[in-house]
């Protein structure tokens, strides 16, 4: 007699496993997906208060296409996206701290040189600018296409509270910026007003800005790269990297 083992009992032991380790909180929310044989679901959970802060899947009303293939993944994490940053995103004291652990390890590491830069892209490259203007013992810092360090109060929530903007008095190592011109985060106008800023305050700074550039034009596999400018800005961030961390 052949025993067939139990899939439901093992996805359980699974779930008991891995609810084990991982928690939500609300300044960092666990993130549960789940995939049907026709369906996608996305959850962003507080495990401490017991409640969902957003979800999408592919049974919403208005979804439109196959509901368990690639194309239908995308749409639900960029759904399931654009609600946890509704919901205000992950606070950026907590982002900073994450950063500044990591700071801390690689300097431990026994191959180090002692010297650390940071970069960041979209959202990245903003924390990028607020971890080189409230951390110390980074050497350089390049920012690329980061939107909201430039912003309105009303953009303003308690987990990102005080425009970056605003600690730009602080900044404490060069930095490097890298924007394209059709960008709508930033804006043209949002880089003016952030150079602006820098040079009146005196601060170690270049920025390069490219027409026929907009958001992540170094994202290859994406509709917005642009072969040209993302060539000649890498060289640009690696000569920059050489420079100061050498």
């Amino acid at each position: 007699m052949v025993n067939k083992p139990d899939t439901n009992k093992a996805r359980l032991r699974r779930h008991r496993r891995v609810r084990g380790k991982i928690s939500g909180t609300a300044e960092r929310p666990r993130l549960n997906v789940f995939r049907s044989s026709a369906n996608i679901y996305a959850q962003v959970i507080d495990d401490v208060a017991g409640v969902t802060l957003c979800a999408a899947s592919t049974v919403e009303k208005g979804f439109e296409g196959n509901g368990g293939n690639k194309e239908a993944a995308r749409k639900v994490g960029k759904l399931i996206a654009e609600r946890a940053q509704e919901k205000g995103g992950m606070a950026d004291k907590d982002v900073m701290e994450d950063c500044g652990g990591a700071l801390n390890f690689l300097r431990s590491q026994p191959g180090a040189s002692g010297k650390v830069g940071v970069i960041g892209m979209c959202s990245g490259g903003r924390h990028t600018f607020l971890a080189a203007c409230t951390l110390d013992g980074i050497d350089c810092a390049v920012d690329c296409w980061g939107g909201g360090v430039v912003c309105q109060p009303e953009q303003l929530t308690p987990q990102r509270p005080v425009q970056p903007l605003d600690y730009a008095d602080k900044l404490s190592c060069p930095l490097l910026g890298i924007f394209g011109n059709d960008d709508w985060s930033p804006t043209r106008e949002d880089v003016d007003i952030l150079e602006a800023r820098l040079k009146e305050l005196g601060k170690d700074y270049e920025f390069h800005r490219y027409d026929g550039a907009a958001h992540g034009f170094w994202y290859y596999h994406r509709p917005m790269y642009r072969h040209e400018q993302a060539m000649d800005s890498l060289e640009k961030v690696l000569a920059f990297f050489q420079k100061h961390l050498k």
